[in-house]
């Protein structure tokens, strides 16, 4: 995790208020501030245990199966 940068505070802004409004109205003296993750490493764990390495790019790119 790390600090988001104060050219991508808008982004993370709306990112995070567009999903849990009430974020808005909490009190300033909640100290709170915006992070982001930066992912290296990914593992898919399959039903039964199995665990397998996913490259960041392919897991990003994947689209969800709505089936």
């Amino acid at each position: 995790m790390v600090t988001v940068p104060p050219e991508e505070v808008e982004f993370a802004k709306q990112a995070v208020f567009s999903r849990h409004p009430v974020v808005r109205k909490w009190p300033r003296s909640y100290e709170w501030f915006f992070m982001k993750m930066n992912i290296e490493h990914i593992w898919l764990q399959n039903w039964y245990g199995e665990v397998s390495p996913i490259a960041v790019e392919e897991y990003l790119k994947a689209v969800p199966n709505k089936g």
